[in-house]
């Protein structure tokens, strides 16, 4: 379904919707409920309905450049987007946060070179810190699915040129966040994946999960079909010195290179620095403007 069809058809359901609000006794509780959960209001003031943000240390800096905050009442989450000045490429990435992180971390990251190559930043909140959980990344792609479409629909966005890019917990469910667009809107172009890689032993969120995760065991095994990947782009980066998991995360990340290889993916480039640390991707410039 093209993007064009996507707005039709959510433009036909959002005036569905309003309707059926309108005249709530014949149009009973469920239509009114659906559209409360798809709704994305955005935020005048720069503030995000989990609050507790707005004292990230990132917060200040990524405001004062002009963040926009799109919240989603319904999820208690939100996401961030931010645009460089004059913004004429229409290119666009989405960025998962790792651990304990914000949406607003990843902009504060990207943003130099998105505002030298002209690329659209957006943000998406998938941890709780109330819980200490995370988002299941069939709940973050569509959570993702949303915003883009708000985008399209309000700013003109024409969604063909999307990338994903997700940093140490952000990147390992970044395989299975794209596998999952691969079978729905085929918004990415290209998946980058930053310290985070998928382990031989399928647990992909120690300390959370000591089990095996069901979609990587799928993977591995072959229930996904043979080439599950196919069409799909990836830049891999791992370091070989990386804080929390030193080499390990290098085997890893050759590991994902292989998986992905070998189901149907084309790993544009995979950059396993020895001497590379967990923040490494950013610490060297040259391996970021790659990617990009």
């Amino acid at each position: 379904m093209t993007p064009h069809e996507l707005v039709e058809r959510s433009r036909w359901r959002t005036g569905f919707a309003v309707l059926a609000c309108a005249f709530g006794v014949l149009a009973g509780p469920g239509l009114a409920a659906a559209s409360k959960e798809t709704a994305v209001v955005e935020s005048p003031d720069q503030t995000d309905c989990m609050g507790a943000y707005q004292r990230s240390p990132s917060y200040p800096r990524v405001k004062a450049r002009g963040v926009r905050v799109l919240n989603l009442p319904a999820d208690n989450r939100f996401a961030t987007v931010w645009r460089p000045d004059g913004f004429a490429s229409n290119r666009v990435m989405v960025l998962l946060h790792g651990t304990h992180g914000t949406a607003y971390e990843g902009i504060k990251d990207e943003w130099d070179l998105a505002e030298a190559y002209d690329l659209l930043l957006v943000g998406i909140q998938w941890f709780d810190p109330r819980t200490d959980r995370y988002d299941a990344p069939e709940t973050v792609y569509r959570r993702i699915d949303r915003v883009l479409r708000y985008l399209h629909e309000t700013d003109g966005l024409p969604l063909t040129s999307v990338a994903l890019s997700g940093f140490s917990r952000g990147s390992a469910i970044s395989y299975e966040v794209t596998y999952r667009d691969r079978q729905a809107q085929q918004y990415f172009d290209l998946t980058i994946a930053i310290s985070g890689g998928i382990p031989p032993n399928a647990v992909v969120a120690p300390g959370e999960s000591s089990g095996p995760g069901e979609f990587y065991v799928n993977l591995q095994n072959d229930r996904l079909g043979p080439t599950p990947f196919a069409g799909t782009h990836f830049f891999l980066y791992a370091g070989g010195q990386d804080e929390q998991w030193g080499a390990e995360m290098a085997e890893k990340m050759a590991y994902t290179r292989d998986t992905l290889t070998r189901t149907g993916a084309d790993v544009a480039e995979c950059l396993i620095d020895p001497q590379g640390t967990h923040m490494g991707y950013w610490k060297n410039p040259a391996y970021h403007e790659r990617a990009i």
